[in-house]
């Protein structure tokens, strides 16, 4: 097999092992659809839930705010397009496993830790391995 469907979004993007997808997160590697930056972050901070659109999610809360590279999305009022459309690799400059982003996030005082700055789904497989843990 020389081709894939990416299943991670509703793009479907065709994958191959030269051609990335729309978001340019995921690759074809072994007869299979692999995240490219595993674990790896754009940006990183505290903030209030508030600060995000889970404003209504533990008011008050301090959250641990974690971002990505790459968009499924082509918005064109997204205020963080840089990140969000520019090439993956040199913006993503935190590599943490989920159980150092869970121990900033104690270290931090943070009630929950979320997901934002782009789509959630071009990083799909290391955050859902970071919502398994944290839940634990």
């Amino acid at each position: 097999m020389n081709k894939m469907i990416c299943p991670f979004c509703e793009r479907r993007c065709e994958l191959g092992p030269e051609t990335l997808g729309f978001c340019r997160m995921y690759h074809f590697v072994d007869d299979q659809v692999v995240e490219r930056y595993p674990h790896r972050y754009s940006s990183l901070g505290i903030s209030h839930i508030e600060a995000i659109p889970f404003y209504h999610f533990q008011p008050g809360s301090r959250t641990m705010i974690l971002g990505t590279a790459g968009c499924n999305f082509d918005c064109k009022y997204c205020s963080n397009a840089y990140v969000a459309r520019s090439e993956p690799e040199p913006l993503l400059y935190f590599e943490l496993t989920p159980e150092r982003v869970i121990a900033l996030a104690n270290q931090e005082g943070c009630h929950n830790i979320a997901f934002a700055i782009n789509e959630p789904t071009v990083s799909y497989p290391s955050l859902r391995e970071l919502a398994y843990k944290a839940k634990e």
